[in-house]
C-alpha cells in the first residue's frame, strides 16, 4: 500500500478522483494539481476519498486535511465548487498550491492558520476576498479582509499576481508583505 505520495505526483494529469488508503503517511506539495495546464481546464480534481482506518488524513468539506502532530491541521488540497470557502477553526496551515486553479472567490481563514505555503493561491483568477480572522478583535472587528482586483485584463491579472505573491504567513512572522 502507498505510504508517500510525492511533490507534483499528479500534475498537469487528467484524474479527476483519488482514494487513499489507510497506509499513507505523506503527501508532497502539489501532489494532486491535476488538470493544470492539461488542456487548459484548470483543476480538475473532483474527489477524495480516504480510508476510515487512515489516522492522518482526512477530508472536510471537499479539502484534503492532515492531521498534525500538536492537534491542529493542514489543508493539504481543496477540490470544490464552492464560491466561499470556510476553513474550520483549528486549521493551522494552508499547504503550498492547496487553492491552485480553484474556482473559490471567497476563502474565510480563521486566526488558527500560522502558515501559508508557497503558491497556495496561485492561478485563483476567481478570488477576491480573502477573509482572515485576527485572534483578538479590536473593537468589534474579528477579521480583516483582503480584496483582489475583478477582471481579466493585463493590468488586474499583473496586479493579481503581485498580490498572491505577496500572501506569506509562518510562525515567526504573521504580517503580509504588502
Amino acid at each position: 500500500s502507498v505510504e508517500v505520495i510525492r511533490e507534483y505526483a499528479f500534475l498537469r494529469t487528467a484524474l479527476t478522483e483519488f482514494k487513499l488508503g489507510a497506509a499513507l503517511r505523506a503527501v508532497g506539495a502539489g501532489a494532486f494539481a491535476t488538470g493544470v495546464g492539461f488542456y487548459n481546464q484548470g483543476r480538475i480534481l473532483r474527489s477524495i476519498k480516504v480510508d476510515k482506518g487512515n489516522s492522518i488524513f482526512y477530508v472536510y468539506q471537499n479539502a484534503l486535511m492532515k492531521k498534525l502532530p500538536d492537534g491542529t491541521s493542514a489543508v493539504v488540497v481543496y477540490f470544490g465548487k464552492n464560491d466561499i470557502v470556510a476553513l474550520p477553526d483549528g486549521v493551522s496551515e494552508i499547504c503550498c498550491h492547496a487553492f491552485v486553479n480553484s474556482t473559490v472567490q471567497e476563502i474565510q481563514i480563521p486566526s488558527t492558520v500560522t502558515s501559508i505555503g508557497d503558491k497556495a493561491f496561485a492561478g485563483c483568477t476567481q478570488l477576491t476576498r480573502l477573509r482572515i480572522g485576527l485572534a483578538a478583535p479590536e473593537n468589534g472587528v474579528s477579521s480583516a479582509v483582503i480584496y483582489f482586483p475583478k477582471g481579466r485584463n493585463e493590468q488586474n491579472s499583473y496586479i493579481r499576481g503581485q498580490y498572491m505573491d505577496c500572501i506569506r504567513i509562518n510562525s515567526s512572522d504573521t504580517v503580509f508583505d504588502f
